[in-house]
């Protein structure tokens, strides 16, 4: 994981941008932990405020949840805004629903009428 302190992107939203491609890419699959504040203080020098503020950015995405005690888990992946051409109408979906499988893979099968199941 490399931080550009001198990009003028903001740092926690470049972790929280390394981090989703680690989850796209495979690095993080569906259940593993993301480290922890202190490891990530530990291992890049960057302050645990920061990197809640990462790992908040992909909770708010659907990416990723924290158990109190327990940690942050990687709960679904990342793909590519492939839904968008589809009709809502020619579906029977919600432009919500459409909107929330276009930008998340959760892990699990999804049947959508008239084109088949697809699995995560």
């Amino acid at each position: 994981m490399q931080i550009d302190y001198d990009s003028g992107e903001p740092v926690y939203l470049q972790i929280a941008r390394l981090l989703r491609d680690q989850i796209i890419q495979g690095e993080l699959q569906v259940g593993a932990q993301l480290p922890s504040g202190n490891e990530m203080q530990a291992s890049r020098g960057v302050t645990r405020v920061t990197y809640q503020h990462a790992v908040d950015q992909l909770r708010e995405a659907g990416l990723v949840v924290t158990r109190a005690g327990k940690g942050t888990f990687v709960v679904a992946v990342p793909m590519l805004q492939v839904c968008r051409s589809i009709s809502t109408r020619s579906v029977g979906l919600s432009r919500s629903a459409v909107m929330a499988s276009s930008s998340t893979r959760v892990a699990s099968a999804v049947t959508v009428p008239g084109f088949g199941t697809f699995t995560a």
